[in-house]
């Protein structure tokens, strides 16, 4: 699976239903983040909040679960993955959108080196390592964080940004990435 196939099946709903790609875009991320969410599945447990979805919208649950697999073979690979930043980059950012919002997504080689630089030295049991962006983008940078970081030390990651399509886009990289995460606007 590649990034561009699930523009494709995105697309291909967007041109169904009359609507333009980063409409449907947005939408698709916002459709994500509620399946997911804490009280969707509280009141439905996981399986039924994922059947529901399918029921929802087939088009979009087939992007979610395309989206899945191209995350998780990344993830195995690289120790983390800042999927929705690489389909957003190579199917919907326009470069009117980067040019007119300052709004660019940093490499992720840069990304990592950077995360390497600010890597805590020492970490104990007891103490919270709280790692933040108040710009996040895809969460790219704390994605990186999180690949580098101790995997059994308490992390939590504060991410916000003023696009929402960028907070939709990281609380689905952090939770498939299985970062602990707080994320606003």
């Amino acid at each position: 699976m590649d990034c561009k196939e699930i523009g494709k099946i995105l697309d291909r709903y967007a041109y169904k239903n009359g609507h333009d790609g980063s409409s449907i875009w947005n939408e698709w991320l916002e459709w994500m983040c509620n399946v997911f969410e804490w009280q969707t599945i509280n009141e439905k447990g996981f399986e039924c909040a994922l059947l529901a979805a399918k029921n929802d919208n087939e088009d979009y649950y087939l992007a979610m679960v395309s989206y899945f697999e191209f995350a998780y073979e990344k993830i195995l690979v690289d120790g983390g993955c800042d999927a929705l930043g690489n389909i957003y980059e190579n199917c919907y950012k326009s470069s009117y959108k980067a040019s007119s919002t300052g709004q660019f997504f940093t490499p992720e080689h840069v990304c990592d080196m950077m995360a390497l630089i600010v890597k805590p030295k020492d970490c104990n049991e007891d103490k919270i390592i709280t790692h933040s962006d108040c710009c996040c983008g895809s969460g790219r940078l704390m994605i990186s964080e999180w690949k580098f970081c101790d995997k059994y030390a308490k992390n939590l990651f504060a991410a916000g940004d003023i696009d929402d399509t960028s907070v939709h886009m990281s609380a689905m990289n952090f939770m498939v990435n299985g970062m602990a995460i707080v994320t606003g606007k």
